[in-house]
């Protein structure tokens, strides 16, 4: 199984534009932004995240391999003003506003990864229930000063009323 280079996997996470209030949008590939129904799902867990990235085909099969790979791969540009974590100081200055109950809840869910696991190529689920989605709320939280992405579809987005749960 080919298993992607967390430095590498660090690079394409730092060219993100985190929000602090989710986002309810399609999935794309953490590369090159194309959006996608199936992906490759790869765990980054250095550098101040916890989280999956999701890969397409294409970029999964041209970023380097774990092991003897040394060289850099092509990752997308972005105008200046989107580098807005292009270091690991504004990644500890951001703060993220979740009541109690929502902060627990998600922490739940990412207490349940594996991120030893082998990248698998499959479609995206929720996060919570486990139902296949095309959509979903993308929320960025910090925990254990580890940035996570979690992802949830209207219905458990819903259930845990997690946008009136946001602190303003």
């Amino acid at each position: 199984m080919k298993l992607i280079r967390q430095d590498n996997l660090l690079k394409i996470a730092k060219t993100w534009h985190i929000k602090r209030t989710p986002k309810y949008r399609a999935f794309k590939c953490a590369n090159c932004r194309r959006f996608l129904h199936r992906a490759w799902h790869h765990w980054l867990h250095s550098g101040g995240f916890r989280t999956p990235i999701h890969l397409c085909q294409k970029c999964h099969n041209n970023l380097d391999i774990t092991y003897p790979a040394l060289n850099l791969y092509p990752v997308r540009e972005l105008h200046k003003k989107h580098r807005n974590f292009s270091n690991g100081v504004k990644l500890k200055k951001i703060k993220f506003s979740f009541k109690k109950e929502v902060r627990k809840f998600l922490i739940k869910i990412i207490s349940g990864w594996d991120i030893a696991e082998s990248p698998l190529y499959k479609q995206f689920t929720c996060d919570y229930c486990k139902r296949i989605i095309y959509k979903t709320y993308h929320i960025f939280f910090k925990a254990n000063s580890k940035i996570s992405e979690v992802h949830l579809c209207k219905y458990c987005n819903r259930l845990i009323l997690l946008k009136s749960n946001i602190k303003n």
